[in-house]
């Protein structure tokens, strides 16, 4: 039996296009023939598939290069599955041109002696073992759509994604859930966003996380068959779609601070058991949760720069090659964070903030010149987080000077090639409201492996005073240049 999915056209052109400052093949030849999304079957909104997240599951095995198993080898990312079930490899198959993710009853399988949740793994009310895969890649804004079909089990069938102290859960659902007042029904659609920011909610101390519940009634069971849900993520609004309807939205405006969606998320498949939904039973399992394809569009983008990064909003994420000066004691060895960097100095100086002045997400770069020494304080950012042709590029600074600002000059420098901007003297902005400023950049060869970008505070007169802000830098070539 073969997969029913409208499958893309094999061979399409390779032309390499930047969107959301990663590199994909995929280029105007393959946007014809690749399938768009249910909801804009004609393509009206210009979408080009990211390959990178995107898979049909044709294969005989899970894609290694683009999906990391939890438990394989051994090594689990985060977790080992919400108690008293747990991740095994094992459970994790490809067939029939579908991902399985199966849970099953395994009281002889040999479980981790700890606890999570305060349950423990393989505790004999539930001793299931089940299976969850992460995307290797992450991807900036754009649209996610799965063809699925739920476990006819008191086990979750879930599409969530993770980012940056953030959460976005398109669907979690239950087949057969064994309580009806628990959050989840069968024929409920149940997404979700959680603010992981550290200590931002707590109860006496105690962390916890905010959760912004998105509901929507689907007039189906979910585990009777294959249905296409989607979901649309951009600056400022989500929507989800039903096979091709959208059904559910909201807005960054509604939900304010408790939108987090501002960093690159990875796709997480898998399944749990949810004590307050009820256990399993052994003559539900095995049980398999189905997905016959995943496919992620994003919009063409000409921009150079890791647009959340350089918008302060969090790490950077590079893959393959690790870079200089990062520890090999990673979670994900395909997968580098990096940060900023400020000196001890600088780092009085510059530093970035949250729900301050900013003019997209929640945070931006804060530059206090007050009292700073006299002389020159830089920040950087990581190697290789810089990648251009040879050509004519546009930097663009977004700057916000306070009322009653002082006097303060910076420069911007490119590191391989070496570029330096003409100073930029603060004071001469207008006040209270961003402002941007483009400088020209002639750039004559492409950028070496460890190119970077720095900011600095020209202080050389020792006069600098008053408080400034930075956010989304931008660098794109010259209107009109490839």
């Amino acid at each position: 039996m073969t997969s029913d999915k409208a499958r893309p056209l094999r061979g399409a052109s390779t032309t390499a296009l930047l969107i959301g400052a990663i590199w994909i093949g995929a280029g105007t030849s393959a946007l014809a023939r690749d399938p768009a999304p249910a909801s804009d079957p004609s393509n009206k909104g210009g979408w080009v598939l990211n390959a990178s997240v995107s898979d049909e599951f044709d294969g005989e095995a899970i894609d290694h290069d683009k999906w990391n198993v939890q438990g394989r080898g051994g090594g689990f990312n985060g977790w080992k599955g919400r108690a008293p079930s747990q991740y095994a490899p094992e459970n994790v198959l490809v067939e029939d041109g579908k991902l399985k993710i199966r849970s099953k009853w395994d009281p002889a399988y040999e479980f981790a002696d700890e606890m999570q949740g305060g349950v423990r793994y393989g505790d004999p009310v539930a001793p299931v073992t089940t299976g969850g895969v992460i995307s290797n890649r992450r991807f900036l804004y754009g649209y996610m759509e799965v063809r699925s079909k739920a476990a006819d089990a008191a086990m979750t069938s879930a599409f969530w994604t993770l980012g940056h102290e953030s959460e976005l859960d398109i669907y979690e659902q239950m087949g057969r859930p064994k309580k009806s007042d628990g959050g989840i029904v069968e024929d409920t659609l149940n997404a979700a966003i959680h603010d992981w920011r550290p200590g931002k909610y707590s109860t006496g101390g105690v962390p916890l996380n905010k959760v912004y519940n998105l509901k929507h009634d689907l007039g189906f069971r979910v585990a009777d068959d294959f249905h296409v849900y989607g979901a649309e993520w951009d600056p400022d609004f989500l929507r989800f779609y039903v096979d091709g309807k959208l059904v559910r939205e909201a807005s960054r405006a509604e939900i304010g601070d408790g939108w987090v969606l501002t960093n690159p998320l990875q796709l997480y498949f898998d399944s749990e058991i949810f004590s307050w939904l009820g256990y399993p039973h052994a003559a539900e399992l095995p049980a398999d949760y189905e997905v016959d394809y995943v496919r992620v569009w994003q919009k063409p983008d000409a921009e150079r720069l890791d647009r959340a990064f350089f918008g302060f909003e969090g790490p950077l994420f590079t893959y393959g090659r690790k870079p200089p000066g990062v520890s090999e004691k990673v979670r994900n060895k395909e997968e580098w964070r990096q940060d900023w960097y400020f000196d001890t100095a600088a780092a009085k100086h510059f530093q970035i903030v949250e729900n301050d002045h900013y003019l997209g997400g929640k945070r931006s770069l804060r530059l206090i010149a007050d009292k700073a020494p006299k002389g020159r304080l830089t920040g950087f950012a990581p190697y290789g987080s810089v990648q251009t042709d040879a050509g004519n590029h546009v930097l663009a600074v977004r700057v916000y000077v306070p009322a009653g600002a002082g006097r303060a000059v910076v420069q911007f420098s490119l590191e391989d090639p070496w570029y330096q901007s003409p100073l930029i003297d603060l004071s001469r902005f207008p006040r209270e409201q961003w402002v941007n400023l483009p400088i020209d950049i002639a750039r004559p060869a492409k950028s070496g492996a460890n190119d970077r970008l720095r900011i600095t505070l020209v202080n050389d007169d020792g006069d600098a005073s008053g408080t400034y802000y930075f956010d989304e830098l931008s660098l794109k070539p010259e209107q009109g240049a490839k």
